[in-house]
């Protein structure tokens, strides 16, 4: 997880000069962080929180 985190900690601002100096539009640099945070919540959309019997 910590390898995880900072390697998308470096991805993603990366991304976002990248496609800011690809298009010249200073909004389309959010676009990358935008896409990871819509990841995480339909990510966290499909865990089943219901409680479940123990047996």
């Amino acid at each position: 997880m910590l390898a995880l985190g900072y390697t998308l900690t470096f991805l993603v601002p990366y991304l976002g000069g990248a496609i800011w100096d690809a298009t010249h539009l200073t909004v389309s640099a959010l676009l990358p962080g935008a896409a990871g945070a819509l990841i995480v919540i339909a990510g966290a959309a499909l865990i089943d929180l219901r409680p479940r019997a123990v047996h």
